[in-house]
């Protein structure tokens, strides 16, 4: 034995004397390659250096972007002489060395990693090491002495597994100490230990873990990845009930117990009376991917929360005329769809009154700003069928396998009997196999496939763009779509002459869809929208509030806060009360913001970071402080979210998105069409010219929603409910597009 010590010395020696730092780790005998971010880092400070700390803290060129207290975990047992530890961890941006500016306070400093998947997580100063056997310790103190490593302990579930600390006169940091210890080859396992984030499934539907589509983890040999970004998106939103998407097809089930956001109002095209009819099987998984609840039931919708509208056409011989499919689609955006998904297509045959029907939807749905059409592109592993092909202003979808490939005999999936249509119009991929998503008979299936599934995937993600910002254009919307897709697979992306919106492949468009991508795109900017930085200091005063409202995208859930007090009076230091009074004690009845905050009120750039000591989860963070009338709003400086205090249990109506649809008074003398009386009266009429014949009549509000929609020729009565306001009228006729307006007062 004590030949195998002096040549384990020698070699140590040896392999210290070339110890260079490392840019990968250890895992079941392969290497997982990291990169490091020097420009961030983890500090550990020694909490008896009180002075040092400060001197941390206010180090120009360091910023400190959170601390929080960390103390052995109890599984651990104390390696003989160690003792429990509590020690303070620092999260800092610098580009210089932190130990070499600060002195004794910082114990440890390690630079933040980055995975292969692009995600960052800080390294501590603590590994793991595995031995072989129990007897195997005496090598792991002989290590650890050659390295001044710390053996803190070994787990009590898991005897063999210790972990030891790095100090500061180690030979490296964690994650080089780590490698060395497995690179002896005397050991079984040896790991860094990162901070990164555990992650939770976004949905608990039964189905989730197998909806690749939404979050694909890399299971059943796929690529980990090629997802379309959902449950990002969904920090966001899950839709809004005032946004309907309408599922041309062959009816769905409108008892469905996971599809509770049917809307009241549905339609048969093929008989032209209502409601829907359930005619096959095909309409009700379309709508279980774009809407199905998030109730546990079965699988997630990709817009849980919006409403879906049934209207059934009759497909195969005998089945329902080209008429009746162009009706499907007026009566779809005729009646408030703001997004018209379908799943169907016809082979070599032309038909104007269907492609008519899709260009009035596309032009005068949504009260002029255009409903979006999606359309599958086909499944026949060439050419586009139609009528997706035939209007460049269909948003049309193509297959995507779990692999990041055009669906096809060859992809990943194992389905070698179809491929997914592309071509000169394929605007993008979703994906097109495999899919799990709801039946008929309030079933399910794990294998709906083919473009039919990818398109209900864009509609979703279209309904939850609509639902952040309801003034997009139907443009604007698709621009977002394709600009947002991601460029996935071995294919060429390049530019494309008539193709504006990004590097485009003749097989995958644009690319896969990014929920998450295109939210964050298509969302309103708070620091604009509330003035932040606000240019002047906050002005003194109390200010009680019974409710905190989170707008935006994240940030903490402050529902259970019944009361607070904002109570400021200048000067530097004079917040004397920023409080949160709780129903529940979660984290504690009564918290005061200022005993966990930093603030400068009385400067041009108000401003407040509030530590992790907070206790209230996602609270923690920098931000701009303004108001808003009498209340206080704190906006986080990214502006993805912000708190608004107030005293109304209703939240702050506010424009998301930079895009606005506005509304133009005309007057009776410049209008194609005269409404009279105006001001209204419950007898104003709208005067209608002839040659507009029977004609759809759209009255919306300044906001550009759509309050009531009409048909009729000649004089047509408004209705009598409107509130007060003013409102302008388009009415769509033979003669092309009129409009009028009038004030109710």
């Amino acid at each position: 034995m004590r030949k195998l010590l002096l040549f384990l010395s020698v070699y140590l020696w040896t392999f210290g004397a070339l110890f260079a730092q490392s840019d990968y780790y250890w895992y079941r005998g392969r290497k997982i390659p990291v990169s490091a971010n020097e420009q961030k880092k983890l500090v550990i400070i020694d909490n008896q250096q009180a002075a040092d700390k400060k001197t941390l803290l206010n180090t120009p060129g360091v910023q400190v972007k959170s601390s929080s207290q960390s103390s052995t975990p109890g599984s651990l047992v104390p390696y003989k002489n160690f003792k429990p530890e509590s020690r303070e961890i620092a999260i800092v941006e610098s580009d210089r060395e932190i130990r070499k500016m600060t002195g004794t306070a910082v114990v440890y400093e390690a630079p933040f990693y980055v995975n292969s998947a692009g995600e960052e997580a800080p390294l501590t100063d603590q590994f793991y090491v595995k031995l072989k056997n129990k007897g195997d310790v005496k090598l792991l103190e002989q290590l650890a002495k050659e390295h001044s490593v710390v053996i803190k302990g070994h787990n009590t579930f898991m005897p063999l597994w210790y972990t030891l600390g790095a100090t500061s006169q180690s030979k490296g940091n964690a994650l080089d100490l780590a490698n060395v210890f497995y690179e002896s080859g005397f050991f079984a396992a040896s790991e860094p230990e990162f901070l990164f984030e555990i992650k939770t499934n976004c949905a608990y539907d039964p189905l989730f873990t197998s909806q690749w589509g939404l979050l694909n983890t890399g299971a059943s040999f796929w690529t980990a990845g090629i997802d379309i970004k959902a449950c990002g998106a969904w920090t966001c939103t899950k839709g809004d009930s005032a946004i309907i998407v309408a599922v041309v097809d062959d009816g769905v089930q409108l008892d469905h117990p996971d599809l509770p956001n049917m809307t009241a109002l549905s339609y048969d095209a093929h008989t032209g009376t209502s409601p829907s009819v359930l005619r096959g099987s095909h309409g009700t998984p379309c709508a279980g991917i774009i809407g199905a609840a998030h109730s546990g039931i079965a699988n997630a919708g990709v817009a849980p929360n919006v409403k879906l509208m049934s209207v059934s056409i009759a497909y195969g011989s005998g089945g329902s005329t080209p008429a009746a499919f162009a009706d499907a689609i007026n009566f779809a955006w005729q009646n408030g769809a703001d997004v018209i998904s379908n799943s169907w297509y016809y082979d070599a045959w032309w038909t104007t009154v269907i492609e008519d029907a899709i260009a009035d939807a596309i032009e005068y749905g949504r009260g002029g700003k255009g409903s979006t059409v999606v359309f599958s592109a086909g499944n026949t592993d060439g050419a586009i069928t139609n009528p997706a092909g035939l209007n460049p202003d269909i948003l049309v979808v193509g297959a995507g396998s779990p692999c990041g490939e055009r669906k096809s005999p060859s992809s990943c999936d194992g389905e070698s009997w179809w491929g997914g249509s592309y071509g000169t119009q394929l605007d993008v991929t979703a994906p097109g196999v495999l899919v799990p998503t709801t039946t008929i008979y309030s079933g399910y299936t794990y294998t709906f496939n083919g473009t039919s599934a990818a398109a209900p995937h864009v509609s979703g993600v279209a309904a939850l763009l609509y639902s952040l910002n309801p003034d997009l254009t139907r443009e604007d919307l698709v621009d977002i779509i394709e600009q947002t897709a991601q460029k996935v697979g071995s294919y060429t992306y390049s530019t494309t002459t008539g193709r504006p919106n990004g590097n485009w492949n003749n097989e995958m468009g644009y690319g896969l869809i990014d929920a998450e991508a295109a939210v964050n795109l298509a969302r309103t900017n708070l620091l604009t929208l509330f003035g932040v930085p606000a240019g002047s200091a906050i002005t003194n005063g109390f200010r009680q509030f019974s409710y905190v409202h989170t707008l935006g995208c994240g940030g903490p859930n402050l529902s259970n806060v019944f009361n607070s007090v904002f109570n400021w009076w200048g000067g530097a230091s004079g917040l004397y009360q920023f409080t949160l009074e709780t129903t529940d004690g979660n984290p504690r009845y009564y918290t005061n913001i200022t005993d966990y905050a930093t603030y400068a009120l009385h400067t041009s750039t108000p401003e407040i970071t509030i530590t992790s000591g907070i206790g209230f989860t996602g609270l923690a963070g920098d931000y701009w402080v303004n108001l808003d009338g009498s209340n206080v709003v704190l906006v986080e400086k990214s502006g993805d979210y912000a708190l608004y205090f107030s005293n109304s249990a209703t939240p702050p109506a506010y424009r998301l998105g930079a895009a606005q649809h506005e509304l133009t008074y005309v007057s009776s003398g410049q209008a194609d069409v005269i409404a009279a009386p105006n001001p209204f009266t419950t007898e104003t009429m709208l005067m209608i010219p002839e040659n507009m014949g029977h004609s759809t009549i759209m009255v919306s509000n300044v906001e550009g929603q759509t309050i009531e929609t009409l048909s009729g020729s000649g004089s047509v009565k408004l209705g009598a409910s409107y509130p007060v306001g003013l409102y302008l009228v388009r009415i769509i006729g033979q003669n092309g597009v009129k409009q009028a307006s009038f004030i109710k007062q």
